[in-house]
């Protein structure tokens, strides 16, 4: 997270203790390397020869004086940080095309506020995969030097909601939580494990925000050349591997966000539902128009002749533990370059940014100078 300290935080270091606790713990955080510490060159130098301030603090103060060019640029770039000033506030506004969360100082008197900003997901494997989209979004943006720290938590599928409720009431802590959408097409609605945090959560509490995916599922933004790479080897998965290079070099490209790459779909699955019901009527739709591996008389007439025993497959699918499979394969390698369709790479950005800017942080500070800033 981007921390910017307000000029208005000048006044209250001469004349409240709090203030000065304040800025003691975010030195200490920033010499951790948790987050990214802002200001203008006024505060800083301030801050940076301030005898109210311990001998350490000021030295991560000086640093950042040094780093300044550096850390405007990530501010220019990412848009989004938390200004943090002297008056009683917590809100979250729009500043031209920046989004800023406004909060008090009195807020950073917490070393928990502090410390690493919490990604909230419904698996672990989840926050490892997210890790790598941060990391392209980096790349993409010229910004491949930015560490991405963030303090892993399961939130356990439907108890999800619990965990980003506990953390937003109870806790002062950064959290981002990242939800599956669940959409089994483009028009039905979220499902229950999304709509269960946007239920519990504050609009008035901005340190904890939710994002929703604009996918079914993260495996949904998983690239078919990764699939193909980490499944290759295993002929059970040959024909899921080209039903995406089918789907890929087709026009229903859009579709793929849709699909259930764990358990894949059958079409009796599909015809167990009304005739009116919009997922009956996309997927088939979908399956009389696209080289789908379904029976032709099923599909033509709608009926499933072996309901009980169903063969037809609407989409084909890779089985649980994906994210798990894909690390063993890729634990070692950058993804960052990889080429993306457009549809993929937009989605990619959006999360992407999303997570660096929640989870962007600093490299730890080993050592510090000490000396006075006299210069401007």
């Amino acid at each position: 997270m981007i921390l910017v300290l307000d000029p208005s935080l000048l006044d209250g270091v001469k004349n409240n203790s709090h203030v000065v606790e304040a800025l003691e713990l975010i030195a200490h955080s920033r010499r951790l390397g948790n987050h990214i510490v802002f200001g203008n060159r006024t505060v800083i130098k301030y801050l940076a020869n301030c005898p109210l301030l311990s001998h350490s603090s000021r030295a991560v103060y000086r640093k950042l004086y040094e780093d300044l060019p550096t850390s405007r640029e990530y501010l220019t770039k990412i848009k989004f940080s938390v200004e943090i000033v002297l008056e009683s506030v917590l809100e979250c506004i729009n500043r031209e095309d920046h989004t800023i969360i406004r909060a008090s100082i009195n807020y950073f008197n917490n070393l928990s506020i502090l410390d690493k900003t919490v990604l909230l997901c419904e698996d672990l494997d989840d926050t490892v995969f997210y890790r790598r989209l941060a990391k392209a979004y980096l790349t993409w943006e010229r910004l491949g030097n930015v560490p991405i720290s963030y303090d892993p938590r399961n939130g356990g599928g439907q108890n999800t909601h619990k965990e980003y409720s506990f953390l937003q009431s109870n806790t002062n802590k950064f959290c981002l939580c990242l939800l599956d959408s669940d959409r089994e097409t483009p028009n039905l609605d979220i499902g229950d494990t999304a709509k269960s945090v946007q239920k519990v959560d504050d609009e008035n509490k901005p340190l904890c925000h939710y994002f929703v995916l604009g996918v079914r599922e993260l495996e949904n933004l998983i690239p078919t050349l990764v699939y193909k790479e980490t499944f290759d080897h295993d002929p059970n998965k040959k024909n899921a591997i080209e039903f995406l290079e089918e789907l890929d070099n087709s026009v229903f490209l859009n579709t793929r966000k849709y699909i259930d790459m764990k358990d894949g779909l059958k079409l009796e699955k599909v015809l167990r539902e009304a005739p009116q019901k919009e997922f009956r009527q996309y997927w088939t739709g979908f399956a009389k128009k696209f080289k789908c591996r379904v029976s032709e008389n099923c599909i033509d007439s709608e009926v499933c002749i072996h309901p009980k025993n169903c063969e037809c497959h609407v989409n084909l699918a890779f089985g649980k533990n994906i994210l798990t499979k894909i690390e063993e394969n890729y634990s070692k390698k950058d993804i960052s370059h990889m080429i993306l369709d457009d549809e993929l790479k937009k989605e990619w950005k959006q999360v992407g940014l999303k997570i660096v800017s929640w989870c962007c942080a600093s490299s730890p500070m080993s050592s510090v100078g000490s000396g006075l800033i006299s210069h401007l």
